[in-house]
Protein backbone atom coordinates (compact mmCIF):
# COMPACT_ATOMS: atom_id res chain seq x y z
CA UNK A 1 0.00 0.00 0.00
CA UNK A 2 3.23 2.23 0.89
CA UNK A 3 4.26 1.97 -2.53
CA UNK A 4 0.97 2.73 -4.28
CA UNK A 5 0.97 6.12 -2.21
CA UNK A 6 4.16 7.44 -2.52
CA UNK A 7 4.19 6.37 -6.30
CA UNK A 8 0.96 8.29 -6.76
CA UNK A 9 2.30 11.37 -5.60
CA UNK A 10 5.66 10.67 -7.86
CA UNK A 11 2.95 11.34 -10.68
CA UNK A 12 0.66 13.93 -8.83
CA UNK A 13 3.21 16.21 -7.44
CA UNK A 14 4.43 17.14 -10.70
CA UNK A 15 0.64 18.42 -11.64
CA UNK A 16 0.82 20.40 -9.01
CA UNK A 17 3.54 22.02 -9.68
CA UNK A 18 2.43 23.21 -13.26
CA UNK A 19 -0.39 24.51 -11.65
CA UNK A 20 1.13 26.96 -8.91
CA UNK A 21 3.12 28.19 -11.49
CA UNK A 22 -0.39 28.57 -13.97
CA UNK A 23 -1.74 29.96 -9.84
CA UNK A 24 0.83 32.58 -9.89
CA UNK A 25 0.69 33.51 -13.66
CA UNK A 26 -3.48 33.58 -13.72
CA UNK A 27 -3.87 35.20 -10.82
CA UNK A 28 -3.19 39.08 -12.17
CA UNK A 29 -5.87 38.29 -14.41
CA UNK A 30 -8.50 38.78 -11.26
CA UNK A 31 -7.91 42.03 -11.61
CA UNK A 32 -9.90 42.22 -14.48
CA UNK A 33 -13.67 42.29 -13.64
CA UNK A 34 -14.66 39.64 -16.41
CA UNK A 35 -12.00 37.24 -15.68
CA UNK A 36 -12.63 36.73 -12.22
CA UNK A 37 -14.72 33.97 -12.17
CA UNK A 38 -12.58 31.99 -14.43
CA UNK A 39 -9.57 32.67 -12.51
CA UNK A 40 -11.92 31.89 -9.04
CA UNK A 41 -12.68 28.35 -10.66
CA UNK A 42 -9.52 27.83 -11.57
CA UNK A 43 -8.27 28.53 -8.12
CA UNK A 44 -10.52 26.13 -6.28
CA UNK A 45 -9.75 23.70 -8.89
CA UNK A 46 -5.75 24.16 -7.32
CA UNK A 47 -6.93 23.86 -3.88
CA UNK A 48 -8.91 20.74 -4.88
CA UNK A 49 -6.28 19.07 -6.33
CA UNK A 50 -3.81 20.31 -3.36
CA UNK A 51 -6.38 19.08 -0.71
CA UNK A 52 -6.37 15.68 -2.26
CA UNK A 53 -2.11 15.56 -2.89
CA UNK A 54 -2.20 16.87 0.84
CA UNK A 55 -4.09 14.40 2.31
CA UNK A 56 -2.61 11.28 0.39
CA UNK A 57 1.07 12.64 1.49
CA UNK A 58 -0.51 12.82 4.92
CA UNK A 59 -1.59 9.29 5.05
CA UNK A 60 1.26 8.24 3.65
CA UNK A 61 3.61 9.95 6.12
CA UNK A 62 1.26 8.40 8.99
CA UNK A 63 1.45 4.84 7.65
CA UNK A 64 5.44 4.66 7.41
CA UNK A 65 5.92 6.63 11.17
CA UNK A 66 3.09 5.64 13.21
CA UNK A 67 1.34 2.21 11.20
CA UNK A 68 -1.72 1.37 10.49
CA UNK A 69 -3.38 2.27 13.47
CA UNK A 70 -3.04 5.95 13.77
CA UNK A 71 -4.08 6.35 9.58
CA UNK A 72 -7.05 3.93 11.08
CA UNK A 73 -7.65 6.84 13.57
CA UNK A 74 -7.10 9.21 11.36
CA UNK A 75 -9.45 8.35 8.85
CA UNK A 76 -12.03 8.13 10.97
CA UNK A 77 -11.94 11.57 12.42
CA UNK A 78 -14.05 12.38 9.59
CA UNK A 79 -11.70 11.76 6.84
CA UNK A 80 -9.59 14.99 7.39
CA UNK A 81 -8.01 13.93 10.49
CA UNK A 82 -5.52 12.19 9.17
CA UNK A 83 -3.50 15.39 8.38
CA UNK A 84 -3.48 16.13 11.99
CA UNK A 85 -2.32 12.68 12.58
CA UNK A 86 0.50 12.97 10.41
CA UNK A 87 1.21 16.53 11.62
CA UNK A 88 1.30 14.66 15.27
CA UNK A 89 3.32 11.74 13.90
CA UNK A 90 5.85 13.78 12.46
CA UNK A 91 6.71 16.20 15.15
CA UNK A 92 6.40 13.29 17.60
CA UNK A 93 8.91 11.62 15.50
CA UNK A 94 11.38 14.45 15.30
CA UNK A 95 10.36 15.14 10.92
CA UNK A 96 10.26 18.74 11.26
CA UNK A 97 11.08 19.00 7.36
CA UNK A 98 7.91 17.28 6.91
CA UNK A 99 5.86 18.80 9.40
CA UNK A 100 6.57 22.28 8.17
CA UNK A 101 5.95 21.56 4.16
CA UNK A 102 2.46 19.91 5.69
CA UNK A 103 1.67 23.21 7.20
CA UNK A 104 2.87 25.37 4.56
CA UNK A 105 0.70 23.06 2.10
CA UNK A 106 -2.44 23.52 4.75
CA UNK A 107 -1.64 27.22 4.27
CA UNK A 108 -1.38 27.03 0.55
CA UNK A 109 -5.30 24.95 0.09
CA UNK A 110 -7.11 27.32 2.76
CA UNK A 111 -5.20 30.53 1.47
CA UNK A 112 -6.28 29.56 -2.59
CA UNK A 113 -9.82 28.77 -1.26
CA UNK A 114 -10.47 31.73 0.59
CA UNK A 115 -9.09 33.66 -2.71
CA UNK A 116 -11.36 31.73 -5.08
CA UNK A 117 -14.30 32.78 -2.60
CA UNK A 118 -13.54 36.28 -2.53
CA UNK A 119 -13.09 36.42 -6.64
CA UNK A 120 -16.50 34.92 -6.55
CA UNK A 121 -17.98 37.33 -4.63
CA UNK A 122 -15.95 40.39 -6.41
CA UNK A 123 -17.20 39.43 -9.81
CA UNK A 124 -20.72 40.63 -9.91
Amino acid sequence: MIEFVFKALSYIWPVVSVMFICAVLVSPLAALKRARGSVAVFMMAFSAVLAVTTWLWAFGVTLVLWGWWAVIVGVVLLGVGIVPVALGAAAFEGQWTVFWEMIVTMAFVIGTRMFAAYLDAART
